[in-house]
């Protein structure tokens, strides 16, 4: 998370103005980071869809951005 800000410093201003985007910014980065620790432990997937979820509740156009990440991941178990 740290680095993300590092590399994007608009990212402060929007938590000034209460916009959804460090929201969406903290769960996608937990979903990715819980895709790649499933690679060890396969339940670590649970975390990865809820975190999916929940940022997709949050803002519905990551719901494309999810579909292809998912996609990848099975392509990449397969």
């Amino acid at each position: 998370m740290t680095g993300l800000v590092a590399i994007e410093p608009r990212l402060l201003w929007v938590t000034g103005t209460g916009f959804s985007e460090n929201l969406v910014l903290v769960m996608f980065t937990i979903t990715v980071w819980a895709i790649v620790k499933s690679l060890d432990k396969p339940w670590f997937i649970v975390l990865a869809g809820a975190a999916a979820g929940l940022s997709y509740i949050t803002r519905s156009g990551m719901g494309a951005l999810f579909v292809g990440g998912g996609l990848g991941g099975l392509a990449w178990r397969v």
